[in-house]
């Protein structure tokens, strides 16, 4: 029989001198963002040497960015101009 290990995470709230649970809560929305666009990796994929948008679109999000939007422009007047008729 194989055995099976598990580790259990568990948080336990940290109290006030009155008995009240402490909540700290921190606003991060902007950096989740931050994260998602790599301003960083842009800059340095157009400033680099022979520097193109070429080097942003190896970047994951940017990919992905250039793939709804070509796929959007071609199928939206396919659509629209089939769903006409």
């Amino acid at each position: 029989m194989e055995q099976i290990c598990t580790t259990e995470v568990t948080s336990r709230p940290t109290f006030d001198s009155e008995g009240k649970p402490i909540q700290v809560t921190e606003f991060v929305g902007l950096n989740s963002y931050r994260e998602m666009l790599q301003p960083e990796r842009v800059t340095a994929a157009l400033t680099e040497e022979g520097g193109s948008l070429a080097n942003v679109f190896s970047i994951d999000f940017y990919k992905a960015l250039r793939f709804t939007l070509t796929f959007t422009l071609i199928t939206l007047p396919l659509v629209l101009g089939l769903g006409s008729h």
